[in-house]
């Protein structure tokens, strides 16, 4: 009998332990604010800065932010650079499932299934928050700001911007360095790929600004973090209402600086090898003669214009 009550109690027990840790799950979903209160999405183009701002955002104690999760991806799956994963596809995949077209539908519509991937993604978010942060959010690229915005209305929202000269410089070195070479045999560009990345370049440039009045949402030019880190973290953990005092500001400056991060080169110091090549503004001047030039010019000349990377054409 004694052998017996023992078993019962340690059954007993298990089955509290069990009800605790789905207790705690619980309540960590439910922790999660949907409306995207404590929530930050980190974007930009590719080869823009964002894993700079992924580091310079992670670096504070208020703030986790991971990547990349590739969650609203702006492009689609005929895209060149459509990443096949995140909202799209899991809305897509549920709906398309034998399942919801027998049964499923009699509960649900698409909008049932994407209001439970937001809460989906908040809960996540959570969980993977060890710090305990106030804001925890993601960081990757060309993500759709409408589509955030729409799901998580009050979530902050920092975009990167960059030169597209030298992102199309950059962004060939890194499909070098992925053994996907956009070069020709003497060097020059391949002009197949310099209209693509320009296209795209211009397609998200557009996304950026016709979402630009959003208060919720800081621009951050690579350029200006490049010239004057210090003020530029400080706006971002300013705009991200997170502590700004002078020596976290030059901690993180140091921490996230291109001779730190890329092992002690200075900035214009090329390692073609290295996820972090050169860390400079106007490398493209290095590479580009007057073909391709015109083929910038031609589809993206009025978007470098616009974030006031030259005044003209004469360039």
């Amino acid at each position: 009998m004694g052998k017996l009550k023992n078993s019962i109690k340690s059954y007993v027990k298990s089955l509290m332990r069990l009800y605790q840790q789905v207790k705690a799950e619980s309540t960590t979903i439910q922790a999660a604010n949907t409306s995207g209160d404590n929530l930050v999405f980190a974007t930009g183009f590719d080869k823009s800065g964002t894993t700079w701002l992924m580091d310079i955002l992670n670096w504070h104690p208020d703030i986790t932010c991971r990547g990349s999760g590739q969650i609203f991806n702006f492009y689609k799956d005929t895209h060149f650079l459509a990443e096949r994963g995140g909202h799209g596809v899991f809305v897509k995949n549920t709906i398309e499932a034998r399942w919801f077209g027998m049964g499923g539908k009699v509960w649900f519509d698409e909008k049932a299934v994407e209001a439970n991937f937001r809460d989906f993604v908040a809960a996540s978010f959570e969980r993977f928050n060890v710090k305990g942060s106030k804001y925890v959010g993601d960081k990757s690229t060309v993500q759709d700001i409408g589509l955030i915005r729409k799901l998580y209305p009050n979530a902050k929202i920092i975009c990167m911007v960059r030169d597209a000269r030298d992102v199309a410089v950059s962004f060939a070195f890194h499909f070098k360095r992925g053994n996907s070479n956009k070069f020709n045999d003497d060097g020059t560009f391949q002009e197949t790929y310099l209209k693509q990345v320009m296209e795209a370049w211009c397609a998200y440039s557009q996304h950026i600004r016709n979402n630009s009045s959003d208060n919720l949402l800081k621009i951050v030019k690579y350029e200006d973090m490049l010239v004057n880190p210090d003020s530029i973290i400080a706006e971002i953990y300013q705009f991200m209402n997170v502590g700004t005092d002078d020596k976290l500001v030059n901690k993180v400056v140091r921490e996230t600086s291109f001779e730190n991060v890329s092992g002690g080169r200075k900035s214009g110091e090329e390692d073609q090898n290295s996820y972090f090549r050169k860390g400079m503004v106007g490398d493209w001047m290095n590479h580009f003669g007057d073909r391709e030039k015109e083929i910038i010019k031609q589809i993206g000349g009025e978007e470098i214009i616009h974030w006031s990377y030259e005044k003209d054409l004469n360039w």
